[in-house]
């Protein structure tokens, strides 16, 4: 499976928004991210908001990787160090 053969590199993640109100969820992550670790940025980095919008898509870590051109690693260990993270606390 390649990028291109899913949709324009230049957005591939454009349709997570469809289903979803990705604002909301921006704020309710960057909420929990501000409790599992108080000391980072406030709000979502935009490779966090990447990251998530290839998950609701429903691309795997190593998909997202592709499409992003990164070691397929480099996004699981960033994902679980992250969003998943975030996304635990906000489901208990």
């Amino acid at each position: 499976m390649t990028p291109s053969t899913l949709d324009p590199p230049e957005e591939p993640f454009a349709r997570a928004s469809n289903g979803w109100d990705i604002q909301k969820l921006y704020t309710d992550l960057a909420n929990a991210k501000q409790q599992f670790a108080p000391h980072t940025r406030r709000g979502l980095t935009p490779v966090e908001k990447r990251h998530l919008c290839g998950l609701l898509c429903g691309y795997s870590p190593a998909e997202i990787a592709v499409f992003l051109n990164k070691q397929i690693k480099g996004v699981e260990v960033d994902l679980s160090k992250t969003l998943y993270r975030y996304i635990e606390l906000l489901t208990n």
